[in-house]
């Protein structure tokens, strides 16, 4: 089981990081990347990264019978990274994606990005 904690819903996924997902983990669960307020200290991140492991704990627990569980994590830099330092403590593999990045500019000035799926890529 691979659960997403991301701003990226399964649902949204390209038919290609879908069926890598379900080659590799088998299932795929979604939970929305909390909304991180930028006043927010250190200590209160933390806080947060010690709740979302509970949850993460819990879920691997309930997922006991599911092979290769692990966590997808993409989101606000100082929570991901405090998230990532517990992950590993409590041996949980996380991954991110890797993608490929095209970017054409319009006249106008408009800049338009399109990202193309390509593997995940573990962490640690």
């Amino acid at each position: 089981m691979l659960l997403n904690i991301s701003n990226h819903p399964w649902k949204k996924w390209s038919d290609s990081q879908k069926d890598a997902a379900r080659e590799q983990f088998g299932t795929v669960e979604d939970l929305i990347f909390p909304d991180i307020d930028p006043e927010l200290d250190l200590d209160d991140v933390e806080v947060i990264a010690g709740d979302y492991l509970n949850f993460i704990q819990k879920k691997m627990e309930s997922a006991a019978g599911e092979q290769n569980f692990a966590v997808l994590l993409a989101g606000e830099y100082t929570l991901v990274f405090r998230l990532l330092l517990l992950l590993r403590e409590h041996n949980i593999p996380a991954y991110s994606t890797t993608s490929k990045r095209d970017v054409t500019y319009k006249p106008d000035g408009v800049k338009t990005v399109n990202f193309e799926f390509v593997a995940f890529r573990p962490y640690y």
